[in-house]
C-alpha cells in the first residue's frame, strides 16, 4: 500500500504520530484515523515522540522546569549535574514578576520576551518541557507560555526518568551559550484571574472555583507550607487536589484521558461553565488546566487565579472558610 500525506498539512508532531501509525499497521483502518490525527490534542508527547522531534527537526527548544516547593532540592543544581542534551533551564522564579510579595506571579510581556529570548527560544520554535522525578511544576511552564501566546508547547509525559529509560542523550555541567532567540510575547488576560475576579465570583456565584491543592489543605485540617499563611480555602470553591490527575507517587505521569474526566467530574466541576483554578501560588492549578486542556477544553474558560491562595489566604479583607 502506497500513502500520499501532505506535508503542509500536518504539523512536526503530528506527522510522527501518522508515520507511527503507518509503520505499525499497513491497513484502511491507520488511514482512517489520519483526520482524528490533524486534530487532537498533543500537547503531551512520550519520550519517544519527544526523541524522534528532536533528531529531525531543528526548531525544537528542550526545558527543565524543575521547580520544588521542597526546598532542601534546588532545580538549578540538579539540572546542572543532570539534564537532556541542550536543554536550558526555565526558572519559575526568576522568570516572574519580581515587585510582587507573592511567588513566582506572571512577569509582565517584555520581561518573558526578555527571558524566553535569552534562552535561545523564538517564535518559531517548539518548546518541550520537562522535569526531574517528584516534581509537578511542569504544567506551569507550559501554561506561562500559553498565557504570553506561544501554542507551540508541549510537556513529556514520565519527565526525565522516561527520557533516560529510552536512552535519550543526557549532559551535565555548565550550561553552553547559546544563540539569543526572537520571541513575540503577547500576554492573553483571558487566562488569568486576580483576586478582584474571584471575589465577584464569590458574590455571585457566575463561576466555578476549583482549587488544586490536598484536601486536608484545603479543609484546614493541615497547615500550610508556607510560614504565616492561614489555612482554609474560597467560599463555594471545589476541591480536586492536582496528583489526582497524575499516576500515583509520579508527579510526572498524567492517567489516561478517560480518568482525568472522572476525576474533574466527581470533584463537582460541571463541563461548559467558566471554573476558576485556584492553588497554593498558581502551580498545581497549572496541573488541573492541562488536564482540561487535554480534554479538549479552552483555557479562556478556565483561567488560573495566580494570586492563589498565598494571596486570598494572607487578606483579611477576603472571606475564607474556615
Amino acid at each position: 500500500f502506497f500513502f500520499f500525506i501532505d506535508m503542509k498539512l500536518l504539523t512536526s508532531l503530528q506527522f510522527i504520530r501518522v508515520f507511527k501509525s503507518l509503520t505499525l499497521s499497513m491497513s484502511m483502518s491507520s488511514f482512517s484515523n489520519l483526520s482524528q490525527l490533524t486534530t487532537k490534542q498533543n500537547s503531551l508527547l512520550s519520550a519517544e515522540e519527544a526523541l524522534q522531534l528532536v533528531n529531525n527537526y531543528s526548531n525544537i527548544k528542550l526545558i527543565d522546569g524543575s521547580w520544588h516547593l521542597n526546598k532542601s532540592r534546588n532545580g538549578y543544581d540538579e539540572f546542572l549535574s543532570e539534564r537532556v542534551k541542550d536543554s536550558q533551564y526555565f526558572n519559575i522564579d526568576d522568570i516572574s514578576d519580581k515587585s510582587s510579595s507573592l511567588p513566582h506571579m506572571l512577569p509582565n510581556a517584555s520581561y518573558f520576551k526578555d527571558c524566553v529570548e535569552q534562552l535561545g527560544i523564538s517564535s518559531g520554535d517548539h518548546v518541550i518541557v520537562y522535569t526531574k522525578p517528584e516534581c509537578f511544576s511542569a504544567a506551569r511552564v507550559w501554561w506561562t507560555f500559553q498565557v504570553f501566546g506561544h501554542k507551540n508547547v508541549y510537556i513529556l509525559n514520565g519527565g526525565l526518568n522516561s527520557w533516560k529509560a529510552i536512552n535519550g542523550p543526557l549532559e551535565s555541567g555548565p550550561i553552553k551559550p547559546v544563540n539569543k532567540g526572537s520571541f513575540e510575547a503577547v500576554y492573553n488576560n483571558k487566562l488569568v484571574n486576580n483576586w478582584e475576579d474571584v471575589l465577584r465570583i464569590v458574590k455571585t456565584g457566575s463561576a466555578q472555583i476549583l482549587d488544586a491543592r490536598s484536601k486536608a489543605r484545603f479543609l484546614a485540617q493541615a497547615p500550610e507550607p508556607r510560614p504565616g499563611l492561614p489555612s482554609g480555602h474560597i467560599p463555594g470553591s471545589l476541591n480536586l487536589p492536582f496528583n489526582s490527575v497524575l499516576q500515583d507517587n509520579d508527579f510526572t505521569t498524567f492517567k489516561s484521558l478517560d480518568i482525568i474526566r472522572d476525576e474533574l467530574i466527581n470533584s463537582g466541576v460541571i463541563f461548559g461553565s467558566k471554573t476558576v483554578l485556584s492553588c497554593g501560588s498558581g502551580v498545581t492549578a497549572s496541573v488541573l488546566a492541562f488536564g482540561l486542556h487535554l480534554l479538549g477544553k479552552d483555557l479562556e474558560n478556565h483561567p488560573i487565579y495566580d494570586g492563589s491562595w498565598s494571596e486570598w489566604g494572607s487578606r483579611d479583607d477576603l472571606p475564607r472558610i474556615p
